[in-house]
């Protein structure tokens, strides 16, 4: 049912439209679309025609409120004269008494839906607004509202699905005002940002747990018109739901029901799962299925199923479907995998490497010490005499290699291109071992204090730099024999396909600096980059290359950028990114590296987030821009998990505001005040195939209200950038 509601001023301008391109919403003289123009890409001359039909949806543009997007509803839900269609920002506000509780937020496209939940004498409302226009529901009058409303999601346009606590989800229509249940003794499961969801192109599951009531989980599948395809039904929770393939994106998960185990999989198209098949084997009926989790970096690999007498894993974390059978097991194993994903190792009998399974031979208590391939691993054995022993294997395209050592693998492995170095321990001396297409060498190294530990790298030519806290050897990319030279705590890094390091030189006062290691004729040079000075006044420096800050657990997800930085301690902190100019590297940019790099823009460029004095830079590669400064500054992600920003939201000097990350020029103000916060911020592309015009929905709840502001990201904003 509707009944009256109050309306709060707004900020609004026109121009734009769901969807529509920024950088195409210009015409012929360069300026901004206006009224009588089609922002939706198309040109249409200046001169405004009050009889024509510019987004032919039957309302002549005189009278149109948004004639250049279709909404024959004509629907203006704040009566400013500029339709819910093209108005940049709109605000619904209502009056709650005492005894407000939670607030829940659903949005997608053009259409939102918001809930509030209360107790006392303050009634639950659920609302639903989309081009149709705008459907209330309040209890009591509005029987299914009084069971309160827990979280939202929109299917399609003037749908609004809603997870009721008694156990109902049903579809809230704009259309017509309707309430239709569609799911009974079930609610949405909760996750990610409001419900566990999965996404991508055409593909669209919500997983849904059983109420008090009820008796089983189930994946469900929303449609655009408010109904619902159940996907699968299962007694026990479902196994890791994910999605694998991009072009062609399927949902893969496991079955661990009491009568049913399975691998299964849904895609766009089908009306229910199916198990996973493999050439003959359908991987329904198990024996057992569980998901299998990676030690070396975190994350799930994929699932693990066994079936008469035999062992599948399912991977499920990169790219498309992969499936493997090995020897029969349990599927309690500990996975370790190489951080390029081309060698996986399945506890100790089985490994796939580049896509291919064999049975292990190398022995027993497996443990991957290297982060690629040829990937290094270390055993245990029992020598004469019943010495214990740690013998070292690397395995690669030929198979696997036993490397003349059994000492085992010292602190860490460093590779580069096809060279692997490591330190290990024979007869109580150190050694270091290269290891370069099947072949190992093995050199000594000097002897060390108790309290010394040697660090090993390899450099882009394929040298070995090792090091302790007091002394450093250099064994060049083509010799067998490690030098002493005048270095100690060295860290070192390859960017751009340059070997940069900080060292100190062997002095007490011997301050850090940077440097290029390159060989000539086979030598190694050593090119300071910035100041060698000596003083009473010692320190240590890192270098490190910067990552994505994604949120993400996963950090084999962490992306690196071009850039990388080199610390003094914990304070002085550069961040700098080496250009190559023939023989010569040239170091750019020399940024102070506060912040760090959350993320890409739609055009590729580099995201920079400082909360400490908040800001937001965005970098072209060789230089950055700050583009936003305030408090409170939160990204907008295309997705959970993805480092594509689409835009963000804070506090400046004009109030809150929101901006486009294809195009920072363009913000727009929110309605409030700098000491306006938000209860709840959600955002969605108006159309998937424009990412940079969003639509943005906030809760603000000051003293006696709850006000509902949504902003469209469309047109030329509102806002000067607020710096």
């Amino acid at each position: 049912m509707k009944y009256a509601w109050m309306l709060v001023a707004l900020v609004g301008c026109g121009g734009g439209g769901s969807g529509a391109d920024p950088d195409a919403a210009t015409d012929v003289d360069g300026h901004v679309a206006d009224a009588g123009e089609d922002s939706g890409g198309g040109i249409q001359p200046d001169a405004f025609d009050p009889s024509g039909d510019y987004d032919s949806d039957g309302v002549l543009n005189g009278v149109d409120d948004c004639p250049t997007v279709a909404d024959p509803a004509q629907f203006d839900l704040d009566g400013d004269g500029i339709g819910w269609m093209c108005d940049p920002i709109e605000t619904k506000a209502f009056p709650i008494p005492a005894g407000f509780q939670d607030v829940a937020l659903a949005i997608g496209g053009a259409t939102m839906g918001g809930a509030i939940k209360c107790t006392g004498t303050c009634s639950h409302v659920a609302f639903a607004v989309g081009p149709a226009g705008i459907q209330i529901a309040q209890d009591p009058a509005d029987a299914w509202v009084s069971d309160n409303v827990q979280r939202g999601y929109v299917p399609g346009e003037n749908h609004v699905l809603w997870s009721l606590v008694n156990g109902t989800i049903g579809d809230q229509a704009a259309t017509t005002g309707t309430f239709s249940p569609r799911v009974q003794d079930a609610k949405f499961t909760f996750g990610r940002i409001t419900l566990d969801w999965f996404v991508h192109g055409a593909l669209r599951v919500l997983t849904v747990d059983p109420e008090a009531t009820g008796t089983s989980y189930r994946l469900i599948a929303p449609n655009s018109d408010g109904t619902v395809t159940t996907v699968v039904t299962s007694d026990a929770a479902l196994l890791r739901p994910q999605i694998v393939g991009d072009t062609s994106p399927e949902l893969v998960f496991g079955v661990s029901g009491t009568s049913e185990k399975s691998v299964q999989k849904f895609a766009p198209g089908m009306t229910a799962s199916a198990p996973v098949v493999f050439g003959s084997v359908v991987l329904d009926h198990l024996d057992d299925v569980a998901y299998v989790t990676r030690s070396s970096f975190g994350g799930v690999y994929g699932f693990c199923a066994r079936k008469v007498g035999k062992r599948y894993f399912v991977e499920t974390n990169n790219g498309p479907l992969h499936i493997y059978e090995a020897p029969d097991g349990s599927c309690s194993v500990d996975i370790q995998e190489t951080r390029d994903h081309r060698f996986v190792m399945f506890g100790d009998a089985f490994y796939v490497l580049d896509g291919v399974g064999h049975a292990f031979t190398a022995g027993n208590q497996l443990t991957l010490k290297s982060e690629g391939v040829p990937a290094i691993v270390a055993g245990q054995a029992i020598g004469a005499g019943g010495v214990p022993l740690s013998p070292v294997f690397a395995v690669d395209a030929t198979g696997e290699h036993p490397v003349s050592t059994s000492g085992g693998v010292g602190n860490g492995v460093s590779q580069h291109g096809d060279t692997t170095h490591f330190v290990t321990i024979e007869s109580g001396m150190p050694k270091l071992v290269r290891y370069r297409n099947g072949l190992t060498s093995t050199s000594d190294l000097p002897a060390i204090g108790p309290d010394e530990t040697w660090t090993v790298f390899t450099t882009n030519e394929g040298a070995a730099i090792a090091t302790t806290t007091v002394r450093a050897v250099v064994m060049a990319s083509q010799s067998m024999s490690p030098t002493v030279v005048d270095f100690d705590n060295v860290d070192l890094l390859i960017s751009s396909g340059q070997t940069f390091f900080v060292a100190s030189h062997n002095a007490a006062t011997s301050q850090p600096a940077l440097y290029r290691y390159t060989e000539v004729a086979g030598a190694p040079q050593y090119t300071a980059l910035t100041p060698e000075v000596n003083q009473n006044d010692s320190f240590k420096m890192w270098i490190r290359p910067v990552p994505t800050n994604i949120p993400s657990t996963q950090m084999d997800q962490q992306p690196e950028t071009p850039w990388f930085v080199y610390q003094k301690e914990n304070d002085y902190c550069r961040r700098v990114r080496p250009v190559v100019m023939g023989s010569a590297v040239m170091l750019v940019g020399n940024y102070d590296c506060d912040g760090f790099f959350a993320g890409v823009t739609p055009d590729g460029k580099s995201v920079v987030l400082d909360n400490g004095i908040p800001h937001i830079e965005v970098g072209d590669g060789t230089t950055f821009t700050t583009v936003a400064k305030g408090e409170g500054l939160q990204l907008l992600y295309a997705t959970p998990g993805s480092n594509l920003v689409l835009g963000w939201y804070g506090f400046g000097s004009h109030g809150p505001f929101v901006c486009s990350a294809s195009h920072p020029d363009r913000c727009w103000a929110s309605p409030g005040s700098l000491n306006d916060t938000f209860d709840e911020l959600r955002w969605v592309p108006l159309d998937p195939e424009h990412p940079d015009a969003l639509h943005i929905v906030l809760t603000t709840h000051p003293s006696d209200q709850m006000i509902f502001t949504s902003m469209k990201t469309v047109g030329p904003g509102n806002l000067p950038q607020p710096l």
